[in-house]
């Protein structure tokens, strides 16, 4: 309140965190930016930064990569397909913060322990919140019909284990590793940094 904000969103999932508003919409960009910068001087602030928001997205459809180019770019594997890398800690967590990551996926549910997993489009009290599925698809044979699925390219290039064997048996950069599949985007909607910091 000295500082012209006032208190708009309860702790939620972290006990340490404000989302504040300030009383004058016409504090945007630069002048927003030095409101946030006078929180510094109260030693009970460790950190302050304005809340933005990010529009996601889709980009047109093109001829889709082979399964391994990127872990080819990467150095996972070799040209010939031999791994470089080990397989990683399975006591190391990676946090994908993405769209739906379909958990029960073969290559990805032994890599996802039980119980983690969030949905942040979604209030905390939602029981939808512990849910990090896919939600959102468009009609069938539509550019939107798979737009929520992102999240699970991305945790098997992360941690697939290759378990399923109808497709080339594909192994992430860290099959080794345990995934915690963390949804913040909901379709074509926006991003909402609060939804990133919960």
């Amino acid at each position: 309140e000295q500082n012209g904000f006032h208190e708009v969103e309860p702790k939620g999932p972290v006990d340490s965190k404000w989302i504040v508003r300030h009383a004058e919409p016409a504090v945007a960009g630069k002048s927003l930016l030095a409101a946030a910068d006078r929180f510094k001087e109260f030693k009970e602030v460790q950190f302050a930064w304005p809340n933005s928001v990010s529009e996601y997205k889709k980009a047109n459809s093109r001829a889709p990569l082979p399964r391994d180019w990127w872990l080819k770019t990467i150095g996972v594997i070799d040209r010939n397909g031999n791994r470089v890398l080990g397989p990683g800690n399975p006591g190391v967590k990676i946090a994908v913060l993405d769209d739906g990551v379909d958990i029960a996926h073969l290559n990805l549910a032994n890599r996802v322990p039980m119980g983690v997993g969030r949905n942040f489009a979604v209030a905390v009290n939602n029981p939808d919140h512990a849910n990090p599925k896919p939600h959102v698809q468009g009609p069938l044979g539509s550019p939107d019909e798979y737009s929520d699925y992102h999240g699970t390219s991305i945790a098997g290039i992360v941690c697939s284990d290759g378990t399923e064997v109808t497709l080339p048996q594909f192994c992430g950069v860290a099959p080794g590793c345990k995934l915690v599949p963390v949804r913040v985007i909901d379709g074509h909607y926006l991003v909402l940094d609060q939804w990133v910091a919960n």
